[in-house]
């Protein structure tokens, strides 16, 4: 059975954001396979309302944090479950707090989505720290992350959707020190469609401006 797939299933009994989907038992939850290589970059920028630690540590040592990863743009499921949502295994990314940034890599990202088309995020981050630790940060969004493009109820597409995004939602922290917040953060990734359509014209920019300063050349 994959990795993700027995994560994902444990991690709903903690499950994400207030009041979606709460978890009396295990659900499976289906692993979700991107399409193509194209990929988006999610950037959270944080700040936890909720008292902080004392003594402070990473990776809660300032209310003001960053976590950045990548996922699929596009990506599939195929598995029928009764859980409304996807996890997504393999990401890689960043978190930041007061100065320090820690990288990590082969990660679960677990998507839902409740009954007002809102979505729910939770990122669960193992050895962030030290090999033992387990970092979660779960989130609501205020608007769907992934959309459906096509295809029926038993593999839809999905596209990552892009632009801003305000989340809510808690962090909580497997060793010391144990901690649980609030947060309002930011999400804007490009479009690779859309860059592809404006590196053009900016190198035609680029031109015109440099054709306007050089100096005019007299006839021989």
């Amino acid at each position: 059975m994959p990795r993700s797939f027995l994560l994902a299933a444990a991690m709903l009994g903690v499950w994400i954001g207030a009041g979606i989907h709460p978890a009396a038992a295990v659900i499976a939850i289906p692993d979700a396979t991107a399409v193509g290589t194209a990929v988006d970059t999610i950037t959270l920028n944080g700040s936890y309302t909720a008292p902080l630690p004392t003594p402070l540590a990473q990776p809660f040592a300032a209310q003001n944090f960053v976590l950045t990863f990548s996922l699929p743009a596009e990506l599939t499921t195929s598995f029928v479950s009764p859980y409304p949502g996807f996890a997504v295994s393999g990401i890689a990314g960043s978190y930041s707090n007061n100065g320090q940034t820690e990288t990590f890599s082969n990660q679960l990202a677990i998507f839902s989505s409740n009954t007002v088309a809102e979505h729910g995020l939770a990122v669960s981050i193992s050895g962030l720290l030290v090999p033992t630790d387990f970092f979660r940060l779960s989130t609501q969004a205020g608007a769907p992350l992934y959309t459906v493009q096509t295809g029926g109820p038993v593999s839809p597409l999905y596209t990552l959707t892009i632009g801003s995004f305000t989340f809510t939602g808690s962090a909580t922290y497997g060793v010391d020190p144990g901690f649980t917040g609030s947060g309002s953060v930011q999400t804007a990734a490009p479009e690779p469609a859309g860059l592809a359509l404006l590196l053009p014209a900016l190198a035609g920019l680029c031109l015109l401006r440099r054709a306007r300063r050089s100096p005019a050349t007299a006839p021989a």
